[in-house]
């Protein structure tokens, strides 16, 4: 009989390239972000299943899937991490904040309100915590928290998903976005989608959080708008409505400096999809939050980070 394997005893390398295998749903996707070879990871995880004596993944249409064994495995490197990432929270803490790094997952419209209100005070606060701030859909920011890979997540009316815990939520209504010269300007009250059908419109690309809500919206209307303009970026968004003739779908907090400056208005709709969006702070479920984390939430919460801009800024 084969003696017991020491789970102590496996390559943390091998099982780094396994899991981020698992993660990423291929071997050529880990490849990537790991920056290596293909033929690596997938030599890597040969000799991680030689280690254990069992077939760790399944080929599934052009991915892979982890076998029974390799949900075993898998369970060990999250076990692994979170008992690294307890330790590294509890050494930071120690330090008094002198350490650390903080990655940050946020929609385009919350970026200049949380640069301006919130990372910048607390770099000069805490200058020898690493930040970083990436940009992304609500979808993929709710499964780079779920997974551990960011700290904390800032999206509009982001997917439920048990990984990740809701730590503040504001409610932001989209609205109908247009230069205050054009005709959906002039008047007040909630506005229809069906009434928007014969103007110019720009929506972000298919796929992304706000152009998915949109999706939504329209269903629940039971209209169809058509684009003239899409693009990836709320601020080519911005710029393409200030400089056209052209509508878009965004909340108030996403243009505060266009409307501000009076270069944009926001007209509030009659959709209900529309009207009950809420912006959310999101970290991992279960997951204990390090003394930079803390400290950045309790800035956030200071500087009224996600409150709406005041109704005075709307012309």
């Amino acid at each position: 009989m084969a003696m017991p394997m020491n789970p102590s005893a496996l390559n943390e390398k091998r099982l780094g390239y396994f899991s981020e295998t698992v993660r990423s749903g291929s071997m050529r996707a880990a490849a990537e972000k790991l920056d290596v070879e293909a033929s690596v990871v997938s030599r890597q995880i040969q000799q991680l299943e030689e280690d254990v004596g069992a077939v760790l993944l399944e080929r599934r249409g052009r991915g892979v899937v982890p076998t029974e064994a390799g949900l075993l495995v898998m369970a060990l490197c999250e076990e692994r991490s979170l008992g690294e990432d307890t330790l590294r929270h509890r050494l930071w803490e120690l330090q008094g904040l002198e350490r650390g790094e903080l990655r940050i997952v946020v929609g385009e419209g919350f970026l200049p309100a949380l640069m301006d209100g919130v990372v910048h005070a607390f770099t000069r606060r805490y200058p020898r915590i690493l930040v970083t701030v990436d940009t992304m859909g609500a979808s993929e920011a709710v499964r780079e928290v779920s997974a551990g890979r960011a700290n904390l997540g800032i999206a509009l009316s982001a997917p439920v998903d048990p990984g990740v815990h809701v730590v503040r939520e504001r409610h932001q209504p989209v609205c109908v976005v247009a230069s205050p010269q054009h005709a959906v300007a002039k008047g007040k009250r909630p506005i229809a989608l069906a009434d928007l059908a014969g103007y110019a419109l720009a929506l972000t690309t298919p796929g992304s959080g706000l152009r998915m809500l949109a999706q939504t919206a329209e269903q629940a209307d039971g209209v169809r708008l058509s684009p003239s303009f899409t693009s990836n970026s709320v601020d080519a968004l911005k710029r393409h409505v200030i400089a056209t003739d052209s509508i878009t779908f965004l909340t108030r907090f996403a243009i505060r400096q266009e409307l501000a400056r009076g270069e944009l208005i926001a007209r509030r709709t009659s959709n209900t999809v529309f009207e009950a969006a809420h912006a959310q702070l999101f970290v991992q479920q279960d997951r204990r939050a390090s003394a930079a984390l803390q400290a950045l939430l309790k800035l956030a919460e200071s500087a009224r980070f996600l409150a709406n801009p005041p109704a005075t800024f709307a012309r």
